[in-house]
């Protein structure tokens, strides 16, 4: 069995941009508009949504983009980036202006980032 991509929600094109394109470094794949009857049908939310698939060669990320950005609640969802250059990359986030969370456990430190609108990566790698 094989992950054929997780998905995400962004209240701009702007936003997923800015995140899966300048700090992912992912292609944009393709694009297009999901009608507002097939956004009921597949999720249940009565809107018109954007949806924007970005990858690279190992993981492929599909972004909604909806009409009206969802409130937040709380969520124990995440995904997992392993990344080479972990440190770099936290780095590249934080000079983003993206949130990054160090969470001490044990002897190990936890990193997670928060993109633009609120979608959790945990980072791990070396």
């Amino acid at each position: 069995m094989k992950l054929a991509h997780v998905s995400a929600v962004c209240s701009s094109l702007e936003n997923a941009e800015r995140f899966y394109k300048v700090i992912l470094g992912l292609t944009e794949v393709k694009s297009g508009i999901l009608e507002k009857t097939l956004v009921e049908q597949l999720f249940d939310i009565s809107c018109e949504c954007r949806i924007v698939l970005y990858a690279n060669e190992e993981i492929s990320i599909e972004v909604f983009i909806p009409e009206e950005f969802p409130a937040k609640s709380p969520s124990f969802m995440h995904h997992c980036l392993e990344v080479d250059g972990k440190e770099q990359f936290l780095a590249r986030c934080r000079d983003a202006g993206l949130h990054v969370n160090l969470v001490p456990k044990g002897e190990k430190v936890l990193s997670f980032v928060t993109d633009f609108d609120g979608n959790l990566y945990e980072i791990i790698g070396e």
